[in-house]
């Protein structure tokens, strides 16, 4: 997708591969299917996809952090180049999913 940040090893990913690793926007099942991969029409499972990847492939709290903060310029970038009347609204759902990755980050790593 134009403009996202990303890894070259996510990029370089086939369907088949990428699908194992990545599940859109939300979490594992059950519960993925009560988020969105929208933001008000925008379909931002593209930069949930690439967190999921970087999330995946994590060695440390910072890498953890890094992932999530990627994610957040993704969606932002996403927005910036699909202006809408519904902008800022998407602007104040994105932090709304960026806060979501941070606590279950936030969790993993208490977990690890």
């Amino acid at each position: 997708m134009k403009n996202l940040q990303a890894p070259k090893e996510y990029w370089q990913l086939d369907n088949v591969e990428k699908n194992k690793i990545v599940n859109q926007c939300g979490p594992d099942e059950p519960l993925n299917h009560f988020v969105p991969n929208h933001l008000l029409g925008l379909n931002v499972a593209e930069s949930c996809n690439v967190h999921d990847f970087m999330f995946s492939k994590a060695k440390n709290s910072d890498e953890l952090k890094q992932a999530d903060r990627v994610f957040l310029a993704n969606l932002m970038t996403q927005i910036k180049n699909n202006p809408s009347s519904v902008s800022i609204w998407r602007k104040v759902l994105a932090y709304i999913y960026f806060g979501a990755v941070r606590i279950y980050s936030w969790f993993q790593r208490k977990n690890t």
